[in-house]
């Protein structure tokens, strides 16, 4: 387990807890070899005292691993000490019962954690099933990954029984030959079929299934065989929670009146024992030992012998032959291809820089460069030319009220106002007199020359509408640019978020884990209210689920949030010692507020 797990918080508790307590002398306890003859040069009492307690300190700064605590009891209690093993005074048997105290201590969380660990190895394994088993793509790729190893198998069960059926000078016959039951290859390439029952799975019946009905039974079986470990392993949990022993003496510690006795720490530390012992099927005789080197002895055994060794994570066998054959193919098709993927990789590279400099770079830039007003693209005339055509059109019309109208001075320059602000009524009265008679004025050439002047009154005003017109994209040159460049922009941060998804993964595994903690909260508010007396594999299971949200807090606080961390397993804590509806509704809470149930 990573960070903090339910066995550091127990074995951390029980250890402040015992270094508070002193084992008095019983008033019968036996007698210490200070007061008896022997013939073995007695040790002495400050060396063995010394040596106890420099052990028992070891102990308090960490956890001991399976061969530290060997050593440990080897090297206070070595075997075959007879009746040296005899404490040597009452305080050096006060040090021998704390020493072994605390090592079994250590030996209960090594327990836990090796069962815990177990269970979580399966857990996995049975999540990867479950994966494999949720769809036929799932199944069928798994049957073509073990194809070979199934192949293999049959061939081999073959030629076995091709040699049982030739004798010495002859070879089997057709008949002989024909007469091999299908059902013999089938079992070979499926062995699970050979561990069930011939009644419900006849000749007739075992033909009919297709390959693909016969690998989804099988990963079945073995989901089924996972379970039922997981089942034993959570009763196993559920028994080591027992609070007789040393959990129930440390429990009881903490009152006024309350007193301890070598005999009864003994006892009490022997019960601790034979519970570990008995959970894993060694039971131990329900008398104590009489001396603390009987039952350093006993705490050996089980460590050493009695405690099962940590398994090692089995993995299927799968593309034994697939994966180089595979592998030779790719390689020979791309060395013949090798021209051709070249060209691809030279026209892809051309083509990612172009989109980035066409499409994204340049866009960029153009919207630069407008934000610093220093661009002209969008502009449809020349800057001087409406000054210019207006310019003209006045002179126009004052020239022909002067020849008109004959009019001078300040008259002349109010005709020009009246122009520049497209009053035109001087010139239109002409034109609606002129107009009278056609003819007659388009000879004399009084009529073209209105004629004229309306025509460059025509251009003025379109030019003061393609004027109006540019000044309106001038002020929306900004949002067409970024509306230019967005296509381009959402193609590049949908590459990254994909790139990211795939090298950095941050996100989606906070999501996976998340998804896991709610999976796991999902589990124990069943467990709560399906159990009304919880039983030892009902407990098992819970401490299960509860240490994958311990995980979780390990993981998805960030190191700022240690406070929050800590009312977080605050809660845990809570309900595995209470087990209660309460503690879930407060784990629920935290649900939604870091949003476990969101998909990833």
């Amino acid at each position: 387990m990573v960070g903090s797990s339910y066995s550091d918080d127990i074995s951390s508790r029980l250890s402040s807890a015992l270094s508070t307590l002193s084992p008095e002398p019983s008033p019968s306890s036996s007698p210490s070899v200070a007061s008896t003859t022997t013939t073995r040069p007695a040790p002495s009492t400050a060396d063995v005292q010394s040596r106890l307690s420099t052990l028992t300190a070891a102990l308090n700064k960490s956890h001991h691993s399976r061969a530290q605590i060997s050593s440990t009891i080897n090297s206070a209690f070595p075997p075959f000490q007879g009746v040296s093993s005899i404490p040597v005074s009452d305080e050096a048997q006060s040090l021998e019962l704390l020493l072994l105290a605390k090592l079994t201590i250590n030996s209960w969380k090594l327990a836990v954690d090796q069962v815990m660990a177990e269970a979580g190895r399966l857990e996995e394994e049975d999540n990867y099933w479950e994966q494999v088993q949720r769809g036929r793509f799932g199944t069928g790729v798994f049957l073509v990954q073990t194809l070979p190893v199934r192949l293999l198998s049959a061939t081999s069960t073959s030629i076995s029984h091709f040699r049982s059926l030739t004798t010495e000078h002859t070879l089997p016959t057709l008949h002989q030959l024909r007469s091999i039951p299908p059902s013999l290859l089938l079992t070979s390439m499926f062995p699970h079929l050979s561990s069930t029952s011939t009644t419900s799975f006849s000749r007739t019946f075992l033909l009919s299934l297709s390959p693909l009905s016969l690998t989804t039974h099988e990963i079945t079986l073995k989901r089924r065989a996972i379970r039922t470990s997981l089942v034993a392993l959570a009763t196993q949990l559920g028994d080591l929670q027992s609070r007789t022993g040393l959990k129930g003496l440390l429990s009881r510690s903490f009152s006024p009146s309350f007193s301890t006795t070598t005999g009864y720490f003994l006892s009490s530390t022997y019960s601790t024992v034979a519970l570990l012992s008995r959970t894993f099927a060694s039971p131990l005789p329900d008398e104590a030992p009489g001396t603390p080197a009987d039952l350093a002895h006993a705490l050996l055994h089980f460590v050493d012998v009695t405690l099962p060794k940590e398994g090692k994570k089995q993995k299927e066998k799968r593309a034994v032959v697939f994966g180089p054959v595979v592998g030779l193919w790719a390689v020979r098709y791309g060395w013949k291809q090798r021209q051709s993927l070249l060209e691809f990789v030279v026209n892809a590279k051309d083509t990612v820089q172009s989109f980035l400099f066409d499409w994204v770079l340049a866009p960029l830039q153009n919207i630069v460069n407008t934000i610093r007003h220093s661009d002209s693209s969008l502009n449809l005339m020349p800057k001087e030319s409406l000054k210019s055509d207006l310019e003209s059109l006045e002179r126009m019309v004052i020239e022909f009220g002067r020849d008109q109208y004959g009019l001078s001075g300040d008259e002349l320059a109010e005709l020009g106002e009246k122009v520049r602000v497209g009053d035109l009524s001087a010139v239109m009265r002409v034109w609606e007199s002129d107009i009278k008679s056609p003819v007659k004025s388009a000879l004399t050439g009084n009529l073209l020359r209105p004629l004229l002047i309306q025509v460059q009154k025509v251009k003025v005003d379109t030019l003061v509408m393609v004027n109006g017109i540019e000044k309106m994209l001038a002020s929306q040159q900004l949002t067409f640019g970024f509306v230019g460049v967005a296509p381009a922009l959402m193609i590049c941060v949908g590459v990254g978020r994909w790139l990211g998804g795939w090298f950095g993964g941050n996100k989606r595994e906070k999501r996976a884990e998340g998804m896991r903690a709610w999976s796991a909260l999902r589990k124990i508010d069943a467990l709560v209210v399906e159990s009304g007396t919880p039983n030892a594999t009902t407990t098992g299971f819970l401490l299960l689920s509860l240490s994958s949200l311990r995980e979780y807090a390990d993981t998805a606080f960030p190191s700022k949030d240690s406070g929050l961390r800590e009312d977080f397993l605050e809660d845990v804590r809570s309900l595995e010692s209470s087990g209660d509806r309460v503690g879930v509704e407060r784990l629920w809470r935290w649900a939604g507020r870091f949003n476990w149930g969101e998909e990833a």
